[in-house]
């Protein structure tokens, strides 16, 4: 017998709901719902009142809500080893799940990449945030820590980067290279991507100027 792992998300849906309308089956129903929506992701993000737009009855909200609650309140860290990019996305996705206000996280790792330290540098708007230079000087770094991840979400669900995001991650790599620890990324999170630095603006990254963000 074939495990949940197995099923398709419209079909993980529909066992939440467990039924439908007089109008559609509960698989069509949910079916419509996540392609509206654009995925499980976004659907989980919504309000009591925003999800009774699409027919689903007052207890099942309510059941979707406390699932997305759950997923909030999942332990920021956990031991564990980032092997690639993407790797390090899914495992820290949750952190920013259904956040209405961006949150800068810095994640300490070792020379294998095992995770050390997870540490909030500051929450701020819907739309930016502000480190402060005495927090990343400050940083109380691990004895075994070899280089930092920074990482932030865009509550909009873009990952363009903005000025403020460059004169950020400008002045961490300041402050890392003047304690001698690699700057590995700093990672815009979306709702379905993200933006490497590494990747598409590695200038920010290698900055030897300090830039106050």
């Amino acid at each position: 017998m074939l495990g949940l792992h197995s099923l398709q998300d419209f079909e993980l849906l529909a066992l939440l709901l467990e039924t439908g309308t007089k109008a559609e089956d509960v698989l069509t129903m949910s079916m419509r719902i996540l392609r509206e929506k654009g995925g499980l992701y976004s659907l989980l993000m919504l309000s009591y009142s925003e999800m009774s737009t699409y027919g689903i009855k007052k207890a099942k909200i309510y059941r979707l809500l406390t699932i997305g609650e759950i997923i909030r309140r999942l332990p920021l860290w956990s031991p564990t080893r980032i092997s690639s990019l993407t790797d390090f996305y899914y495992t820290y996705r949750s952190c920013f799940f259904g956040g209405k206000k961006e949150r800068v996280l810095g994640v300490q790792v070792d020379s294998k990449g095992r995770v050390l330290d997870v540490v909030v540098f500051g929450t701020g708007t819907d739309d930016r945030v502000s480190i402060s230079s005495e927090a990343i000087y400050n940083l109380n770094l691990q004895s075994d820590t070899f280089g930092l991840i920074l990482c932030h979400n865009h509550p909009s669900g873009s990952i363009v980067p903005s000025q403020a995001d460059d004169q950020a991650t400008s002045m961490v790599a300041e402050a890392m290279r003047s304690k001698k620890i690699y700057f590995i990324d700093s990672i815009i999170f979306g709702h379905d991507s993200y933006f490497s630095y590494r990747r598409c603006k590695k200038e920010c990254l290698e900055s030897k100027k300090s830039v106050d963000g």
